[in-house]
Formats: C-alpha cells, structure tokens, sequence
C-alpha cells in the first residue's frame, strides 16, 4: 500500500516535471533555436579571425611603418583609436595574438631600434633612449637590461671588439 502510494507520487511529480519543462521550452523558443544553431556560432569565429587579422594588419602598418612605439607618450587608447576599436579588445588582442602585453611589446621595438642605434651611431645613450621612444634614460636602462641581459654601454662595448 506505501509503495503504491509512493509510486503514485513519483508519477505525479515526474509529470508536473515534464510539463515544466516543455511549458517553458515552448515559452522560450529561442532556446531551442539556439541548440540547433551551431553553424553560427562557426560564423561568429570566423569573422572574428578575419577581424583579427585586420587587425593585426593595422597593427603592423602603424607600428612597423609608421613607426609609432617612438613616441614616448604613447598609450593603449591612443592605438585602439587609430585602429578603430576600444581599449579593451586591443589588450585582448595583444595578450592572446602576440602572447604579450601590449607595452612589452612597445618595449621590444624600442628596444630594436636602439640596438639598430648602438651599432650604426655614435650617439650617447640619453639621445638614443630619446630617439627609441623611452620617456627617461633609467627606463630605457632597465628595459634594455632586461631584454638584452646587459646594459646599452655594455652592449656597445661588446659589439664594437
């Protein structure tokens, strides 16, 4: 007699269940649209690839041509602007694309272009940090000490034997 009773319960209770759910999947047809719509979830990939590689196209054209990391003041939102997206997305960009940060990256070309200005001039180093886009000479120190493993006197010293 108890079981026949707790069978009728589960019954019961399992029917209400069910009607919950298909009450509310009828209600909610978007969800049901939404698990048979994976293809758009594809799409949404890839134009966000194609969004990225135009990106990293902007990228390069303003850092590599234009050469804008010599600027000494330059900052996230200023190349977010210029490429035509927000702070945010550019960050995400450089921290998932190029595996870094958006200012070691910077710091890199910086750091390129004073050694290129170690090898082939004879400036002091203030005016090279200077021309590499540092904001100061112990920045540029530090920075290059840590990219290089020694400091830029160092480094000249070594390549002019």
């Amino acid at each position: 007699m108890v079981d026949a009773q707790f069978d009728n319960i589960y019954m019961l209770f399992s029917l209400g269940a069910w009607m919950f759910v298909c009450y509310f999947l009828y209600k909610h047809e978007s969800v049901i649209e939404e698990l048979g719509d994976m293809d758009e979830d594809e799409v949404t990939v890839c134009s966000e690839e194609i969004s990225l590689s135009g990106l990293e196209i902007e990228i390069n054209k303003l850092f590599v041509e234009e050469k804008l990391y010599l600027n000494p003041q330059l900052k996230l939102s200023d190349v977010a602007r210029q490429v035509g997206t927000n702070r945010t997305y550019l960050s995400r960009f450089f921290n998932q694309e190029k595996q870094m940060t958006f200012f070691d990256y910077v710091n890199n070309l910086r750091v390129e272009h004073a050694v290129s200005l170690l090898k082939n001039s004879d400036l002091r180093l203030n005016a090279i940090a200077e021309q590499s886009g540092f904001n100061s000479i112990s920045t540029f120190r530090r920075v290059f000490a840590a990219k290089q493993q020694c400091t830029p006197s160092e480094y000249r010293k070594r390549i002019s034997r």
